[in-house]
């Protein structure tokens, strides 16, 4: 006897959909069965009308304990994670005050939320520029990282563009020490890819301009974000990872040009990968002008074409 069937769902698995019942015992999946088998099972769920998904891993959320809670702890977030069916969080180094950078910052962080996730999780480590640490001192977390690694950390993020004090904004001599640091331990580095220097130039062009509406200022941020920012910071994240052979993650990417150079640094054999987010796959800057701030991210969302021509890249792999 089966402790748990659910039947009469249609199956999502990486392959198809098709409609089958699924046998659990002791916690994990037992069987798959012909739609209809009537196995004996100390509980049924009839899931019809349902689709029956594995539980989804969130490899990037940003939950905001320590330091943020009022917007949402991992209490709240994990229980909202279960509620979507994601069954494991691994939760970003930023959004957190303080950010996690270090050993100390990883005790602290672990000691608060491990006592009300709801789900499975892990963490990603800090991958920061220059920060002041004490008055009159400026340091990076460069000496940190190894430390981290054995901590437990499943990866590391950093920021090319800028982000504020809390996670400060690395540069290309950051990315490059890092991935040579962290190579000898496979570690797999992410980051967040738009051009310092750009955003930074074309924010300061923006916020001179007066009078300006709210679509206007819509329009602004939509242009200090523009797909060159990502492209070149990607792409010179990518010749860091060719100059090292680090491994490193671009995350989510928003455009298909952006798709392409990864898709060819991949092909070159380069120890790459990447991720998208759903609302580059469903929305379109015109969301943006519709929403306004709910619908703020960076990268932004970009055109209709872009949005379709993005889903080819994820259609082949």
């Amino acid at each position: 006897m089966y402790d748990l069937v659910v039947k009469n769902g249609k199956l999502v698995t990486p392959d198809r959909v098709y409609e089958a019942d699924i046998a659990v015992k002791d916690g994990v999946y037992s069987a798959f069965l012909a739609k209809g088998s009537e196995a004996a099972a100390k509980e049924v769920i009839d899931a019809k009308g349902c689709y029956v998904f594995p539980g989804i891993i969130d490899c990037h959320a940003h939950l905001n304990e320590p330091g943020f809670e009022y917007r949402e702890d991992f209490e709240t977030g994990s229980r909202a994670a279960v509620v979507a069916g994601c069954t494991c969080l691994i939760d970003m180094p930023l959004n957190n005050d303080p950010s996690l950078m270090n050993k100390e910052i990883f005790d602290l962080k672990m000691g608060r939320i491990s006592k009300h996730s709801a789900v499975d999780f892990a963490l990603w480590g800090g991958i920061v520029g220059d920060y002041d640490s004490q008055p009159g001192s400026v340091k990076n977390n460069m000496d940190d990282l190894v430390d981290l690694h054995h901590c437990g950390v499943a990866a590391f993020k950093g920021f090319t563009c800028p982000n504020g004090d809390l996670f400060p904004t690395v540069n290309m001599g950051n990315v490059r020490k890092a991935l040579e640091i962290l190579k000898p331990y496979n570690a797999l580095c992410g980051f967040h890819c738009e051009e310092f220097g750009q955003v930074l130039e074309r924010e300061k062009e923006a916020k001179a301009k007066e009078g300006r509406t709210s679509d206007e200022k819509i329009r602004d941020f939509l242009d200090s974000h523009d797909v060159w920012t990502e492209y070149v910071a990607t792409k010179n994240v990518i010749d860091m990872a060719r100059a090292t052979g680090g491994r490193v993650h671009i995350c989510h990417v928003s455009h298909p040009m952006v798709a392409q150079v990864v898709k060819d640094a991949i092909h070159e054999g380069l120890k790459i990968t990447a991720e998208t987010c759903p609302h580059y796959l469903g929305f379109t800057e015109d969301f943006v002008f519709e929403k306004g701030a709910p619908a703020k991210c960076t990268p932004p969302m970009r055109t209709k074409e872009d949005m379709e021509k993005l889903w080819d890249y994820v259609l082949d792999g």
